[in-house]
């Protein structure tokens, strides 16, 4: 099958595995908790399946800018990259604030 080759396919199975694991569980001082019931509420499975659709939607959204800009013949000058990197810089400070 087609499907299995595909990089798309291999991160959605990832990030389906990460993120229902990441929310199986957590550590106490006393040990792990785990939280099958609620991981397993339609309310927990539809959250996770918009965490990944989004992510692998950016994903595809990346690699289709990133083919279009390799077939053409532009580059990004240094101004355009450090206000870029700008942004990037006050978008992380303002979501760690």
């Amino acid at each position: 099958m087609t499907w299995f080759k595909n990089k798309t396919f291999y991160l959605f199975v990832v990030l389906l595995t990460h993120v229902s694991l990441l929310d199986l569980f957590f550590v106490t001082n006393k040990g792990p908790v785990f939280l099958v019931d609620k991981n397993l509420e339609m309310k927990t499975i539809v959250t996770h399946f918009i965490i990944i659709f989004v992510s692998v939607g950016f994903y595809i959204l990346l690699n289709a800018g990133m083919n279009r800009y390799r077939k053409t013949n532009t580059k990004v000058s240094d101004f355009t990259w450090v206000i870029w990197s700008v942004v990037l810089i006050l978008g992380i400070g303002f979501i760690l604030i």
